[in-house]
């Protein structure tokens, strides 16, 4: 999907439906979510199918002789509660002992006080409970990049086969509507927002950004899908033009 479609903010299930304006319910109920993911690839109707990483031996074994005493030396996951799930070509033990060595505190279970779950392949009820209580997921691969990049490892520990996140020579259609208006995008989770921004200040020609989440005094607001917040609310007692982030997607890819 990333290769048919690089340009989208999220590739999530539910954000898919929405971009792809596909009225299909989601229940975390396996079969309707594969009917789901079914319409979307009929839509997406991506050319090639290609796997996204594989593990190179020898630099998982540069990873793991690199890894060995890191203990104080990364704080990137201080404090934070984090629970590993699924099958995996890298070893768990030594991904549970890696995350303790740079500050998380690993459980075997889902819970509200859960801040991210680490999924494999087959992840099963954990991820419905972290979906279900809104903990951040993510990926084996996301885990083994973020602990290379804070100790500035000199080669990655997995041979990449996707499509970079950077904008860099990127082409975007200019919004006019937006052109010269102050933007509030606070309803945006921060790993959208980074990019949304960047693309505003560089290709929409906007007034200003607001970040906060009691700024009213904008032109519009492009918010998260399917998110209820008090903000969209007073926007539109005030009539503040309101974007979902899928549909802002669709207008500056068209």
């Amino acid at each position: 999907m990333k290769n048919s479609s690089p340009d989208l903010f999220s590739y999530s299930l539910r954000y898919l439906l929405h971009f792809f304006e596909i009225d299909q319910p989601l229940t975390h109920n396996a079969l309707d979510d594969v009917k789901a993911l079914y319409e979307v690839i009929l839509r997406a109707n991506p050319n090639v199918w290609i796997p996204l990483y594989k593990v190179n031996p020898s630099r998982l074994k540069h990873f793991v002789e690199k890894t060995a005493n890191v203990e104080g030396q990364s704080v990137v996951f201080q404090d934070k509660r984090i629970v590993f799930t699924g099958a995996s070509p890298f070893p768990r033990v030594l991904m549970k002992e890696i995350a303790k060595k740079c500050g998380a505190i690993v459980t075997g279970n889902v819970s509200s006080k859960t801040d991210l779950l680490i999924c494999g392949e087959q992840p099963g009820s954990k991820l419905d409970k972290a979906k279900e209580l809104g903990v951040e997921v993510q990926t084996d691969i996301w885990f083994i990049d973020a602990v290379s990049k804070d100790l500035n490892l000199e080669t990655a520990s997995v041979i990449r086969q996707s499509t970079a996140d950077s904008i860099a020579g990127r082409e975007y259609n200019k919004v006019s509507e937006l052109e010269g208006k102050i933007i509030n995008i606070s309803l945006l989770p921060t790993r959208i927002q980074s990019k949304v921004e960047e693309i505003l200040v560089n290709y929409m020609d906007v007034a200003g950004l607001n970040k906060g989440t009691n700024g009213y005094k904008v032109d519009a607001i492009i918010y998260n899908d399917d998110g209820d917040y008090i903000l969209l609310k007073k926007a539109k007692e005030l009539q503040i033009k309101t974007i979902p982030l899928s549909k802002f997607n669709q207008m500056i890819l068209k």
